[in-house]
């Protein structure tokens, strides 16, 4: 989504990109927290999450706690911005446990495949 967004910005299709984002229903926004966003992704970001609060219904995971939101973004300042919009009139779900991706597969699983 920010590598689309950036590249709408420097060819002036921003607006109609940004859009396209606030547009569904539902946003779901995987692993927020992979990669930083620096600067420019941080306020693209803020800027499709802010249209959408409180309008449309957005869904974002990540493995980081909020108190380590900073790293993501520019700034805490902007990953506070962020997080203020996502909590209100929300369900925050944390799951704990092992991964299900990192669990070791069994004999009898990698058979059936």
């Amino acid at each position: 989504m920010i590598n689309h967004l950036v590249a709408a910005e420097a060819d002036r299709s921003l607006l109609k990109k940004l859009h396209l984002y606030q547009a569904p229903e539902v946003l779901v926004i995987d692993e927020v927290g992979y990669l930083p966003l620096g600067n420019e992704g941080s306020n693209l970001f803020f800027q499709v999450i802010s249209a959408r609060h409180e309008k449309k219904s957005t869904v974002i995971t990540t493995n980081l706690p909020f108190a380590d939101w900073g790293k993501i973004f520019d700034s805490t300042t902007v990953a506070t911005a962020i997080a203020d919009r996502l909590v209100n009139n929300s369900e925050v779900i944390i799951l704990e446990g092992p991964s299900y991706r990192t669990k070791p597969k069994t004999k009898d699983k990698m058979i059936e495949k």
